[in-house]
């Protein structure tokens, strides 16, 4: 009976995680399918109880299948630079603002400093729409804020370089989704889809995100461009089937974001999930194009943190 249940806690929890991470499931599945990245910590534990109590092939088993959760559930770095970024690499700052933050100046001071080429934001509420408009002279080209434009779902986009036929399409249920032809360098125009779908907390929620990732997907695979950038918060966890299958042929790499605290306590966290999501896809190359993606640390009043990601064309 004891072996039985030793067999039974080394083995489930890893065909739990890898169900969760390969399959289409329901809601209620797909949400915990963002904490698989736990998954390698449990095994860290059980190698630890097994060898205190002398279960030498248990803890050894243990070790291994923690091993193996560790690169399929928790490779999500906090920091990854796989490749040199060239001089003229283009930049991409991405942050969800959070409505209530009160500390956005200390982001503004961060873009007025390191020049980002394009900022692309998210849960923008008016207040901070206004003191954004100051970072004006450094970035002159802006969709979101205007009279007849406001800000689509919470979202802003401040570029230094121009920007053309921007607009917004509308899902079903209302949420907007950005689309910009974005002239990223003196000879490149990139096709930038920008989106924050609702976070999935119930089914109705749920189905709502899911119908605009759709959209998104179809307007990606449709881009009148070679280069396409889609960026933003998904909602959507990067250990699930639903982000493997969303934009196959786009390179991304998954950056743990969220969250910096937890909303309904405000208690300090580390982002463990990641959530803001940017995909790219370069028609004419074959090469490896994002070059590095990072997390922005010491900027707090979101319970997202920003994160840069610098890609060479």
């Amino acid at each position: 009976m004891r072996k039985l249940l030793l067999i039974a806690i080394t083995i489930l929890p890893i065909l739990m995680g890898y169900s969760l991470y390969l399959f289409d499931l329901n809601w209620q599945l797909e949400n915990l399918a963002a904490f698989v990245v736990f998954i390698p910590l449990y095994y860290l534990l059980l190698t630890a109880i097994m060898l205190v109590s002398r279960s030498v092939k248990f803890s050894l088993f243990s070790f291994c299948a923690g091993i193996i959760s560790a690169v399929t559930f928790g490779a999500i770095p906090m920091n990854n630079s796989q490749q040199e970024c060239r001089p003229d690499a283009v930049s991409v700052l991405q942050y969800n603002t959070y409505y209530d933050n009160n500390q956005i100046g200390v982001f503004i001071d961060f873009a007025r400093e390191q020049r980002p080429d394009i900022l692309v934001l998210q849960e923008v509420s008016p207040i901070h729409g206004e003191q954004l408009k100051l970072l004006g002279d450094l970035y002159p080209y802006q969709y979101g804020g205007q009279r007849r434009v406001g800000y689509p779902s919470g979202q802003m986009i401040l570029s230094r370089s121009p920007m053309y036929g921007m607009n917004t399409v509308t899902s079903i249920s209302g949420h907007n989704i950005i689309r910009v032809v974005w002239r990223a360098s003196e000879d490149k125009n990139l096709f930038l889809i920008a989106a924050h779908p609702p976070s999935p907390r119930t089914k109705a929620l749920w189905l709502q995100r899911n119908e605009v990732i759709e959209d998104v997907r179809t307007m990606a695979e449709a881009s009148p461009l070679e280069t396409v950038l889609v960026v933003g918060d998904f909602n959507l966890a990067s250990t699930t089937s639903r982000f493997n299958n969303m934009l196959p042929g786009f390179e991304s790499w998954p950056v743990a974001s969220w969250p910096v605290f937890i909303k309904r306590w405000t208690l300090p966290a580390k982002p463990v999930i990641a959530i803001d999501h940017f995909w790219i896809r370069n028609a004419r190359s074959d090469d490896q194009t994002i070059c590095s993606r990072e997390r922005i640390r010491h900027i707090n009043g979101s319970d997202h943190a920003p994160i840069e990601t610098r890609f060479n064309l």
